[in-house]
């Protein structure tokens, strides 16, 4: 009954939240519910009826629109702004790597030009143009003036809306939506996973999966980032905003032949050394050209394409030739997954070119997204694996360097740890049996005599575990290894655990009781530990010469008859 109410709490529970989730998400348009909502984001599309002289005559045109144009004239279009206005309203519109000038009444509202003094090479990337309005601007003149490098950007007019700030980017943020929080999110797991790497102790490894992981799935997040025209809410850096898009392309074939290498066992590696080298050789190159203003990442664009291209290409040969070739079913995963990329990438570029697109879509979004759900469920299984391997290892030497009745350090160990202690001084050795082991077996059964050698290791190790490191050596005998505690303090811990055997041995139904013999290293007597441990063993049986000449006082009823 228990079981089954546990099930169905916890199944009703899942089922009532996700219900309570879609209501948030749709019951106000299911039941058409009124908007009490306090802040106003409505926007208004100011595209139409714009003036384009094309040195003849006014032409009216509805933005967004496209005007061949000579490759030096820059594209003017005009318009009357609207006569209600409403107090600080602003005007936007998205660049399309071109410079902007803006002026109302004849007056420069706002200027983004071509300064080689300001900005390095000669594109900008796209941006959003934002403007505030002023009262007095209600039905004022307003031009835009427009001039990109690009050809295919050259002329081109785009849609323009009058709104409120909170509106703007609302309306901004939709145009992405879920890309936009995509992008948000792999850039968070990226940067997370380093940060797994570096404090979850994944880099004492040595295994760099993980971080070149992160540092791929993080450059991927940064691309989106770029793409989603988001960072200039963000930060007011302009270089980032403008160039974090290319230079993320140029570094992406870095990371990801980075982390292929490091990940996927392969016959042949040279050609992913030779990919990464060629990608570093690339931006090192590119970023040069642009500082010098010889030509701006955007020139060198085609040639970054490329190697991100090639790279892809040999990837997918390689995977499936190891697949294929050698049955490396690592290999088959990332084919699988990097096919997906390629495969969204291919489709984006189809797309741009036969559309004529500005900026990408969710084909590419949709490709990056699957690959990197991939790749990363790939190393969550991975490291599943290596910590069930690791598991069994650390379980497998623990069995060979324990005692499998006492649980205590064996021999083995004991030995490993004797040829490490390259320096003897303030070593003390403490030897131990468990005396009249055949007695208790004959008399008692082998039962009493492992409980005998189980009650010596317990009181030993309940006096000795915090100084040292105790021993299961032989069948009954035990030794301790103590480092820089003083003698007077071993013969105090001696006495402790005598008056601890004591008190088992009343309990006991057998006589239990142990010899003990303590040796501390001596430079004049011991050559080296070994001969410690020798006086530490005649001091035992010195120890056990007290039961010369004695018989047990307890016997079984069943060894008696």
């Amino acid at each position: 009954m228990e079981l089954f109410l546990t099930k169905f709490n916890e199944r009703n529970y899942w089922i009532l939240s996700l219900l309570i989730i879609f209501s948030f998400l749709t019951f106000t348009s299911i039941f058409d519910m009124p908007d009490i909502y306090l802040i106003d984001t409505e926007i208004h599309s100011f595209s139409e009826g714009w003036i384009w002289n094309n040195g003849n005559k006014d032409i009216r045109i509805d933005l967004p629109y496209q005007i061949n144009l000579g490759k030096t004239e820059t594209l003017k279009i005009e318009n009357t702004l609207p006569d209600n206005l409403e107090s600080k309203d602003t005007i936007a519109f998205k660049s399309y790597m071109q410079s902007v000038v803006v002026k109302i009444n004849n007056k420069t509202v706002y200027e983004i030009d071509y300064d080689e003094s300001k900005f390095l090479g000669k594109d900008f990337d796209n941006f959003w143009v934002f403007i505030d309005t002023e009262p007095e601007h209600k039905g004022k003149e307003i031009e835009i003036s427009l001039f990109s490098n690009r050809d295919a950007l050259h002329g081109y007019a785009p849609e323009v809306i009058i709104g409120n700030r909170v509106g703007l980017l609302k309306y901004i943020f939709n145009l992405k939506g879920v890309g936009n929080i995509l992008s948000f999110l792999i850039f968070i797991v990226g940067l997370a996973t380093i940060l797994i790497y570096l404090f979850a102790g994944t880099h004492k490894r040595g295994n760099k999966k993980v971080l070149y992981l992160g540092t791929c799935v993080s450059i991927i997040g940064c691309w989106l980032l770029g793409e989603s025209g988001l960072l200039q809410f963000i930060t007011p850096n302009t270089y980032l905003i403008t160039r974090i898009t290319p230079i993320m392309q140029l570094i992406f074939p870095i990371s990801i032949s980075l982390y292929i290498k490091e990940t996927v066992p392969m016959k042949k590696r040279l050609a992913t050394d030779i990919i990464a080298t060629l990608a570093i050789v690339n931006t090192v190159i590119s970023l040069l050209l642009e500082y010098f203003k010889i030509l701006s990442l955007f020139d060198s664009h085609i040639i970054s394409l490329s190697i991100i291209t090639l790279t892809f290409m040999y990837y997918i040969v390689v995977f499936l030739i190891e697949t294929i070739v050698y049955n490396n079913k690592r290999a088959k995963k990332e084919f699988l997954a990097l096919s997906i990329f390629f495969v969204s990438a291919l489709i984006e570029i189809v797309h741009y070119y036969i559309s004529g697109q500005k900026e990408t879509t969710y084909f590419i979004l949709a490709g990056i997204t699957i690959y990197i759900i991939l790749i990363i469920t790939h190393q969550i299984h991975d490291y599943k694996d290596r910590i069930k391997i690791y598991n069994e290892r650390e379980f497998y030497e623990s069995m060979a360097y324990t005692d499998a009745l006492t649980k205590a350090k064996n021999r083995r160990s004991y030995i490993n740890d004797l040829n490490n202690i390259t320096n003897p001084t303030g070593v003390t050795i403490i030897q131990v049996d468990t005396d009249r082991l055949k007695y208790i077996n004959d008399c008692f059964g082998h039962a009493y005599g492992d409980q005998a050698i189980i009650n010596t290791y317990k009181v030993i190790t309940k006096y000795c575990d915090q100084i040292g490191r105790i021993y299961r050596v032989g069948g009954d005998e035990f030794s301790a290894i103590i480092k820089n505690v003083k003698r007077d303090k071993i013969d105090e811990i001696v006495g402790k655990i005598q008056e601890e055997v004591k008190l088992i041995n009343a309990e006991c139904e057998y006589d239990f009781s142990i010899s003990i013999g303590v040796a501390e290293y001596n430079a004049s007597l011991d050559k080296n530990i070994h001969s410690t441990i020798v006086r530490a063993d005649y001091n035992m049986y010195e120890h056990k010469k007290r039961l010369r000449g004695t018989t047990p006082q307890k016997y079984s009823i069943n060894s008696l008859v």
